[in-house]
Parts: structure tokens; sequence; C-alpha cells
């Protein structure tokens, strides 16, 4: 039977803090009171989301504790350096993910060497600093608490004996799947405003203009890559973005491959250049072109200089049922929060249209 997973979005970051502190991500915090934490809102700690979960009757033995490899950076205002310090924008970008805000762990090791490190003693994470740069992250001994973590009143929450042990992964080489349960496949953010044109979020299959490296950012291919390499096909999750990836175009070309000048312009939720939300996308879409890339079965959508790709429910129908045909493990959201969860903005006016495709697809008999 295949299953549909859920995702959270980082705890902090550039796009969860408008208020523009310096935030961890994906603090512990298990054993500390609200009034100990004073600046570090509840609602943005790992312990806080499982129990959340919890009290909304989702079973224990069902819930998935993210673990990050990597940290989300800052550029600090003042000479303070601790958390909460004043950050008017996101960290520069690293030199191999070119991302504002988001360093990868391996290029967290470069910056640390002379960096200052501290603790979060009672959030149980570090951070470092150097000059007016900061990234919070998870390193081998936050890890080690998380994995043993637990919530008295709920129970285990961790990667632990009693619960399904996953990782999430991005199509790299490795043999981890005879060490898991499942893998997440992270089939999405395959183009962004970090490359110099367009190219959609999540495409489904190979594009005509692809060619070396860019033939292989599809979900096709990631997928087809992990079961060659003999990973069973039960144990692969598919991933599915409820958000698109936004460009502002630098010509009057407006294609798949169209030469851009950024990412797209922050709107006022995510307030992330570069991402929208799918009800965000509900509010981009009246008055816009939208256009379908044949080949890759995904559509996107162009309105003056601002061009977005994503997902919809004809382009997710399709997947789940490529799922479904190659008796997948099921599918993963990337993320509950970045749907339109109150129905409110997209024209189905129905609450999460997008999950609730993947649910209704996942639960059909053919």
């Amino acid at each position: 039977m295949e299953k549909a997973g859920t995702d959270l979005d980082p705890l902090h970051g550039d796009v969860q803090c408008p208020e523009a502190r310096c935030w961890r991500n994906g603090d512990v915090s298990a054993a500390i009171s609200w009034e100990a934490l004073e600046f570090v809102p509840k609602h943005r700690r790992a312990d806080n989301a499982v129990r959340h979960w919890k009290r909304k009757g989702a079973p224990g033995e069902k819930i998935i504790m993210g673990i990050p490899t990597y940290g989300r950076s800052f550029t600090l205002d003042t000479l303070d350096t601790g958390v909460g310090a004043q950050a008017s924008k996101a960290g520069q970008p690293g030199p191999f993910t070119s991302e504002a805000g988001f360093l990868a762990y391996y290029e967290i090791c470069t910056f640390k060497q002379g960096a200052t490190t501290e603790m979060i003693e009672e959030q149980k994470v570090p951070y470092s600093y150097k000059g007016n740069q900061w990234v919070g992250y998870d390193d081998m001994e936050s890890i080690k608490t998380k994995t043993k973590f637990q919530v008295p009143q709920v129970g285990s929450v961790g990667w632990n004996p009693s619960l399904k042990t996953l990782l999430s992964i991005d199509g790299g080489k490795t043999g981890l799947d005879r060490a898991v349960d499942f893998l997440n496949l992270l089939t999405f953010d395959f183009h962004g405003s970090w490359q110099k044109v367009t190219g959609h979020v999540s495409p489904f299959l190979q594009g005509k203009e692809d060619s070396k490296s860019s033939s292989y950012y599809n979900v096709d291919y990631a997928v087809t890559y992990w079961r060659s390499k003999g990973a069973p096909a039960e144990k692969l999750i598919m991933g599915i973005p409820t958000y698109g990836r936004s460009f502002t175009l630098s010509s009057s070309k407006t294609g798949i491959g169209a030469p851009i000048s950024g990412p797209g312009s922050p709107v006022p939720f995510t307030q992330e250049a570069g991402l929208l939300a799918y009800y965000e996308i509900c509010t981009f879409t009246p008055g816009a072109t939208t256009e379908r890339i044949v080949e890759q079965e995904v559509p996107y959508s162009y309105k003056g200089n601002q061009w977005v790709g994503y997902d919809d429910e004809q382009s997710i129908t399709t997947k789940v049922q490529y799922l479904k045909n190659n008796k997948l493990g099921g599918a993963m959201i990337w993320a509950v929060d970045l749907d339109d969860f109150d129905g409110l903005f997209c024209s189905q006016k129905k609450p999460y249209p997008l999950i609730g495709t993947v649910k209704a697809k996942l639960s059909s008999g053919n």
C-alpha cells in the first residue's frame, strides 16, 4: 500500500523569519520551558513540532523527525553575534550550493575554519560566525542528541528501533538503501535562481532542451537511477513540492531556458526571493500567462518579468500514477504549510488541493 508522507519547512531561516532575527534551524529544547527560552518562539522548535502533531492525533510510529545536513545563514547588522541578533538579510551564497541563506554541511566545515563556534546549551545545537556572516546547523553531537530525543508526554520521536529510519536524498550515489527502511527522494529543486536561466522546480521527465548534466534533473531520472543501483522500489518515496521556484526574466524570452537576472521577487507571506508557496502562485496566475512544458508534463506561469514553475493538480496526478505504476513506496510532500491549507486562495476553494490530490490518487484503484 502506498503511503503519503509530509515534511515541514525548516524551523528558522529566511522564509520563516520575517522579523529578521537569527534563529536556529531545528532546535531540540526538549526539557526547556517557554519562559526559559525568552526570544525563541516555541512553535519553531523540534519538540513543539512533534507535540503539535501528536496532539492532532498523529500516531507516534508514523512521525519521522527531520534532521538537516545543512545550515541557515544570515548577514548580521550589529556586533551582536548570539541567537536573536539582528540580521537584515540572508547569508552570502556558498561556493557550491550558490543559494543565499543556505550552506551545505561541507560548506559549513570550510566556513568554520577561522570562525567562532558556540553551542546553545539549552537548545543543544551549534552556530558559527565570522565577520558579519552567521550560520546555525547540526553537527555530530547535536544529531546524537536528536536521535536519542524523547518527549516524556508523547514517547519516542527520533530515529530509534521503535520507529522507522529514513534518509532524505537528492539522487546522490550511495549504498544507504541497505541501511534504512525507506528513502525520501527530494525530487524537487532541480532548477532555481542559482542558475542563469529559467527551469522547472520538479520536471517529471527530461526536457528537449536538456543536455549533459541537466538531463539528470528530473523525477524519472532520479527514480530510475536509484532503482538501477539496487534500491528496492518499495523503499523509494517520491518527493512532490507544494511550492514553485521563481525567477526575474532579463529578456523578452519567457520559456524554459530564458535568461534571468536573479530570483523572482519576494511576496508578502513567504518573503523569500525565488520561492512561492502554492497559495501564492494561485494569486499570481490571474492575469498571468500559463503554459505547460509538454514533454515534462508540468506547468509554469509568467507575468511581466516574473516567472514561476510549479506543480498543479494535473501534474501531481501524472506523477502519482507513475509512482503507482512503478510500485514505489509512496509520496512525500514538501511541505504541508505551502499548500493552500485554508482553501482561501486557489480556485478549488478547498483546503490542501495538492495534498488532497496526492491522497485521492493514492487511494484510487487504478
